[in-house]
C-alpha cells in the first residue's frame, strides 16, 4: 500500500515538474520572441535615421556639385557656376571663361560631361540632349549612385579635444627665419610661426604633448593629414547610399507624365508629382528653362544603391543606371539582390536648387551713419557658396524615375 502511495506521489511531482518545465520553456520562448521583435523595431528605427542621414548628404552633394566643377577623369576640375549657369542662364555645370585679352570676352566652354555626337546646345530642349543610351551625369535625364562608406581617416581629421595652448609653435631658435628684435618687440600672439611640415604635429619632445595647434590633427605628417587614410571600415560599405535624378524639362512641365526611363524616344507613363508645373514651355525666352530639379532617394542597407538588377527589368535605361547590380558582381543572383531590397529603408524626395546664396558677410560700423562710433553691430550669417534648395518634397511613393 506504502509503495503504491509512494509512486503515486512520484508520479504526481513528475508531472508537476513536467509542467513547470514546459511553462518555463514558453516563457522563454516569450521571451525570445518579445526580444526579436523589439530588435527588428530598433533596427527600423535605425534605418529611418540612416535614411534621413542619407538625405542631408545627398542636399550637399546637389549644392557642392552645383560649383565643384566636372572634369575627365585624372584631371583636375574646376569651380562651375550652377545646375543652371547664373552668368547666363544655360545648362550648367560650366566652367570659368578661358583667359581672353583686351576688351574681348571669351565664350563659355562646353561642360567636360557632356558627352555622344549630339553638339552642345546652351538652351536645349528634351530632345536635344544626348539620347538616354549616351547619356551621363550630370546630364539632365540622368542619375548618380552614391554607396557611402566610412573611411579610417577622413582627410583632415581632428582630434576631439582641446590644445593645452591654442597658438602655432615657434619656429625653432637660431633658425635662418628667426628674428630676435622682431620676437622681442610683439606680443607672443603674433609671433612667427612654423608652417605645415615643421613642427606643425609634434612638440615638447618625449613629453607625450601632441603639440601646441588647436584644433589636433590625428596623423604624425601634414601628408597623411591632408591624405586621410581611404581604407573602408568594414561593414560601413552596407549601411547607407543615397541616388540623385536629374529631371528632364518635361519631367515638371504639368502634364502629368514622364518619359520611361528617361528616354525621350520612348513612351510616356503618368506620374502625379509632374501635376504642378515647374517649367513653362510656352516661354519663348531660351534662358527661362529649368534644370534645377532632382529627384534624391536614400536608402538604408545593403544594396549600395543599384535600382535594376539586370537590364531586362522594367524601366532600364542607360541614363538611369550605367553599371547594373548584376554586372558590379557584389551580388550571387536576382533572388539574392531582391532579398536584400526587401529588407532597406528607403526614401524619396524631390528638391530644387536655387542659386541664391543667403545670408550676409561679416559687417560692422551699421550704425556709422548716425556717427555713433561705439554702437557698432556686427551681423553674420552662413554664406553658402553651393546655393541653397529653394524647397524639399517628401514623396509618398516611389517615382517612375529615380
Amino acid at each position: 500500500m506504502n509503495n503504491q502511495q509512494n509512486q503515486q506521489r512520484r508520479g504526481t511531482v513528475l508531472i508537476i515538474v513536467v509542467g513547470i518545465a514546459v511553462m518555463l520553456v514558453a516563457l522563454v520562448t516569450s521571451f525570445f520572441m518579445w526580444m526579436r521583435r523589439d530588435s527588428e523595431s530598433s533596427n527600423l528605427l535605425i534605418q529611418e535615421a540612416q535614411a534621413r542621414a542619407m538625405l542631408h548628404a545627398a542636399v550637399s552633394y546637389v549644392q557642392e556639385g552645383s560649383m565643384l566643377g566636372w572634369a575627365p577623369n585624372g584631371t583636375a576640375a574646376t569651380q562651375c557656376f550652377g545646375w543652371t549657369d547664373i552668368r547666363d542662364g544655360s545648362l550648367g555645370p560650366r566652367p570659368p571663361r578661358p583667359a581672353s585679352s583686351g576688351a574681348n570676352i571669351s565664350p563659355i566652354p562646353v561642360p567636360s560631361w557632356w558627352s555622344g555626337s549630339v553638339s552642345y546646345q546652351a538652351f536645349p530642349t528634351d530632345s536635344q540632349l544626348p539620347p538616354a543610351s549616351a547619356r551621363q551625369w550630370p546630364c539632365p535625364g540622368s542619375s548618380v549612385r552614391v554607396a557611402m562608406a566610412a573611411w579610417k581617416r577622413p582627410p583632415y581629421a581632428i582630434e576631439p579635444i582641446m590644445a593645452a595652448n591654442p597658438i602655432r609653435p615657434p619656429l625653432p631658435y637660431g633658425d635662418s627665419n628667426w628674428n630676435t628684435a622682431f620676437e622681442t618687440t610683439v606680443p607672443t600672439w603674433q609671433r612667427r610661426y612654423a608652417t605645415p611640415g615643421d613642427s606643425l604635429f609634434t612638440f615638447g619632445g618625449t613629453s607625450g604633448a601632441l603639440g601646441m595647434l588647436d584644433p589636433q590633427p590625428v596623423a604624425n605628417t601634414y601628408t597623411d593629414f591632408r591624405d586621410g587614410d581611404r581604407t573602408i571600415k568594414a561593414g560601413t560599405d552596407t549601411r547607407g547610399w543615397f541616388r540623385v535624378y536629374r529631371e528632364l524639362l518635361t519631367d515638371h512641365d504639368g502634364d502629368g507624365r514622364v518619359y520611361r526611363g528617361a528616354d525621350t524616344s520612348a513612351s510616356t507613363v503618368p506620374w502625379a508629382a509632374d501635376t504642378v508645373a515647374l517649367y513653362d514651355a510656352r516661354d519663348p525666352a531660351p534662358n527661362h528653362k529649368n534644370w534645377n530639379v532632382f529627384i534624391i532617394t536614400c536608402g538604408a542597407g545593403p544594396t549600395q544603391g543599384f535600382r535594376f538588377y539586370d537590364k531586362t527589368d522594367p524601366g532600364w535605361s542607360y541614363a538611369l543606371e550605367p553599371v547594373t547590380a548584376s554586372q558590379s558582381g557584389l551580388f550571387a543572383d536576382r533572388a539574392m539582390f531582391e532579398d536584400l531590397r526587401a529588407r532597406e529603408r528607403i526614401l524619396w524626395y524631390r528638391v530644387e536648387w536655387s542659386a541664391t546664396t543667403g545670408g550676409v558677410l561679416d559687417s560692422e560700423h551699421l550704425h556709422d551713419e548716425f556717427g555713433l562710433a561705439s554702437a557698432r553691430t556686427s551681423a553674420a550669417a552662413v554664406l553658402s557658396t553651393g546655393g541653397h534648395m529653394a524647397w524639399v518634397q517628401r514623396l509618398d511613393e516611389a517615382p517612375p524615375l529615380w
